[in-house]
């Protein structure tokens, strides 16, 4: 599975895991801020990439007032398991 996606200034998507599914983003446009429970922030910037490993909780948060910031996921998941599972952290 491959998806771009766009944020806008200010946005972000709640606290989730992706069940048994590896996960690499990359940076195309802006910086988006990924917080990892248990792990803090990390800004990826444009060029930047990051993998994030199956079952880790994570977020994306797009903390610029001005600028959107746009990323390309592709994630390596099992067919029978849900893209995104809203979870606590």
């Amino acid at each position: 599975n491959m998806q771009v996606y766009t944020f806008p200034p200010g946005a972000s998507v709640p606290w989730h895991t992706h069940f048994d599914a590896h996960e690499l983003d990359y940076e195309l446009e802006g910086t988006l801020t990924l917080q990892i429970d248990g792990q803090g922030s990390k800004p990826l910037k444009r060029g930047e990439a990051v993998y994030v490993a199956p079952n880790v909780v994570h977020r994306g948060l797009n903390l610029s007032r001005t600028q959107p910031a746009k990323i390309v996921v592709v994630r390596v998941k099992p067919k029978d398991r849900p893209l995104t599972t809203e979870v606590q952290p």
